[in-house]
């Protein structure tokens, strides 16, 4: 290091394990519905997307926000939101996750 110049440090990341979880919020109360998943992929995510269905008020919309994650593009999981109108289905750009 020369006179005068800042030291600078590498970040150095350290993972202490993982969870893999799935989760949806209700904006109008905060409510954090959370559910562990031991596979991310469509088997998985159907099941969780009908929790919400038997969940929410069958009025209601449902408003998914996905990236272009594994279990949110196979063809099992577009039929299933296809089959149920209530879920509009909102994905971020590519590459932007």
């Amino acid at each position: 290091m020369k006179p005068g110049q800042i030291e600078r440090r590498e970040f150095e990341y350290r993972r202490h394990g993982t969870a893999s979880i799935i989760a949806a919020l209700d904006v109008h109360t905060g409510q954090v519905l959370v559910e562990d998943i031991v596979r991310n992929d469509s088997a998985t995510f159907i099941s969780f997307l009908r929790m919400l269905d038997q969940s929410i008020d069958p009025k209601l919309t449902i408003h998914l926000f996905l990236d272009n994650g594994l279990s949110h593009v196979p063809k099992a999981t577009r039929a299933w939101l296809a089959a149920h109108p209530r879920f509009a289905v909102h994905h971020t750009p590519k590459h932007a996750s």
